[in-house]
């Protein structure tokens, strides 16, 4: 990628990435009120997403709980908590495999104390 600066990044502390609490996976990524205005997603950036899910959830068994994942044409982002980072590398990994020149944010959170 040439110039990320444009490039708005979420992390465990902002607003759930596509949709919000009441309309989970909307269709919409962000809100007005987070200064990003959504376009409604496609089926390829749908499938993606769809895809990423289920290789993360199957190479780290589960071990990434409140697994999210959203896609842009620009970049991949996983978000979640888990107990090892060998599990947050797990799933960075596995990820990585669907990338396709899109940058990878990996925002799993690593609480050793919380077992799976």
């Amino acid at each position: 990628m040439d110039n990320i600066s444009d490039l708005r990044i979420f992390t465990n502390s902002d607003a759930p990435l596509a949709g919000n609490a009441e309309s989970p996976r909307d269709g919409v990524i962000g809100s007005p009120r987070d200064g990003v205005i959504g376009s409604p997603r496609d089926t390829e950036e749908l499938a993606l997403i769809g895809s990423v899910e289920r290789a993360i959830r199957r190479e780290t068994h589960g071990a990434i709980r409140e697994l999210r994942v959203d896609a842009t044409p620009r970049a991949i982002m996983i978000l979640g908590e888990c107990s090892t980072y060998y599990a947050k590398q797990l799933a960075q990994e596995t990820a990585s495999r669907f990338r396709e020149g899109r940058c990878l944010v990996n925002e799993i959170a690593v609480s050793p104390s919380h077992p799976r």
